[in-house]
């Protein structure tokens, strides 16, 4: 997909990474900050929520369409939702994603960037207290909305895990490489042109599995 289209006009007939882990057995989610109902289908009341960040509520094949219901989630805030309890209960998805709104992701331009590290440094602050993470069992991916709009659409993006420290890489990365990483992590075969992708774990130097 190359456009903000809505859910209706674009709709994935095929599966996703997370119903394949989940079919696998594993655990996936995603956590949408200001989605007022599981799966949400359209912007939220106030305009911060928007469904294209998300991807799952795009494939409506019924267990897609099943799985988004039961997993894709309003988030909350660091102080309290489903995103704050699962961290302090230690049931973090396998395999998941948190999504800010416009403002915390930077996006708006009257909404300032220290609102949106606030965000991002409060949520990664409950993370970096799991066990899990401590352990090197998490590692995280930080990546932006956007470039600045150059041609060349180098995006922002962060690998954070315990053993890395001021690593940058050179490989070239993209969407299809974060799909493979995610389904390296819970094992399983590829989903179209993730198996040609640039091994994200490989470039940084991380083991999956």
């Amino acid at each position: 997909m190359t456009t903000d289209c809505a859910v209706s006009s674009c709709p994935q007939r095929s599966t996703t990474v997370f119903d394949q882990a989940i079919a696998a057995g594993h655990t996936a989610g995603v956590y949408a900050e200001d989605m007022t109902s599981n799966c949400q289908p359209s912007g939220s009341g106030a305009g911060l929520y928007a469904v294209r960040h998300t991807a799952w509520a795009y494939f409506t094949n019924a267990t897609s369409r099943k799985n988004c219901l039961a997993f894709q989630v309003p988030s909350g805030s660091a102080g309290g939702g489903r995103f704050h309890d699962d961290v302090v209960a230690g049931k973090l998805p396998n395999v998941g994603w948190l999504i800010p709104n416009f403002c915390n992701d930077a996006h708006d331009s009257d909404c300032t960037l220290t609102r949106a590290d606030t965000w991002l440094r409060d949520m990664l602050d409950l993370v970096f207290a799991l066990p899990d993470w401590k352990s090197g069992e998490l590692a995280v991916v930080i990546t932006a909305d956007e470039d600045e709009g150059s041609g060349g659409n180098r995006v922002l993006t962060v690998v954070a895990h315990p053993d890395l420290s001021g690593v940058a890489v050179g490989t070239h990365l993209d969407h299809y490489s974060l799909t493979r990483f995610q389904k390296d992590v819970v094992g399983g075969g590829y989903l179209g042109q993730a198996g040609s992708a640039a091994d994200l774990a490989a470039a940084f130097g991380l083991t999956t599995g």
